[in-house]
């Protein structure tokens, strides 16, 4: 990674208003679907080549599952989505 890719990398997690994402092993997505008694089609969707994944270098694939730990005033919240395409 140059050191400008590196530099904005920073910039970006240290922003308030990108929360961390996080890829999830398979194992875990499993759990979280058997958890809310849903498929991961019902998940809402992230893009693959949304920005947020792009500044944490996560290499996701359609169909893998994303969780999104969102630091608010109540506390940390995770929210998930499914990978998509398009």
């Amino acid at each position: 990674m140059s050191n400008e890719k590196k530099k904005k990398k920073e910039q970006s997690l240290g922003h308030q208003l990108i929360p961390e994402h996080i890829l999830l092993t398979g194992e875990e997505v499993q759990k979280i679907l058997k958890r809310f008694d849903i498929s991961a089609d019902e998940l809402p969707r992230i893009k693959k080549k949304d920005p947020a994944l792009a500044i944490f270098d996560i290499k996701a694939k359609a169909g893998d599952v994303i969780k999104i730990k969102r630091k608010e005033e109540t506390g940390s919240h995770d929210y998930f989505r499914v990978v998509i395409d398009r």
